[in-house]
């Protein structure tokens, strides 16, 4: 079975729940296991979770180890990069640990848009 990280930074929002509910079972139809790395809920629905959920805090390193321990083969990045263990996360996923990567940021364009002359941001999003 292939193995799905999905880093959602910061805690789940409680309306996020339904949505990796039915994200799992889908992929669980096809042969995936959906694993969600945050650093906790923020409601305490456990009961109704069809996916593993791991609470941790989020850093580059205990990103890694997760990857290493739970042999995971693909790592989805639900996030944006305004933490600073993102980017290297990202890079220890793509090139030292060679796993297939999704990088999903929804604010990327408003971001952007107010950091345009930010020459790390901009660099950042280049890399991805």
């Amino acid at each position: 079975m292939t193995r799905v990280l999905l880093i959602n930074q910061n805690k789940i929002p409680h309306y996020r729940g339904p949505v990796y509910n039915y994200i799992a079972a889908k992929l669980d139809k096809y042969g995936y296991e959906l694993l969600i790395a945050a650093e906790g809920l923020q409601s305490n629905e456990t009961n109704s979770q069809k996916y593993r959920f791991i609470q941790m805090h989020l850093s580059s390193l205990n990103i890694a180890r997760l990857i290493i321990k739970e042999n995971i083969d693909v790592v989805i990045f639900w996030v944006n990069l305004k933490h600073m263990y993102l980017l290297p996360s990202y890079l220890i996923a793509k090139f030292i640990l060679r796993k297939k990567k999704l990088f999903i940021g929804v604010t990327v364009e408003i971001y952007y848009r107010q950091r345009q002359n930010s020459k790390i941001w901009h660099m950042q999003y280049s890399i991805i």
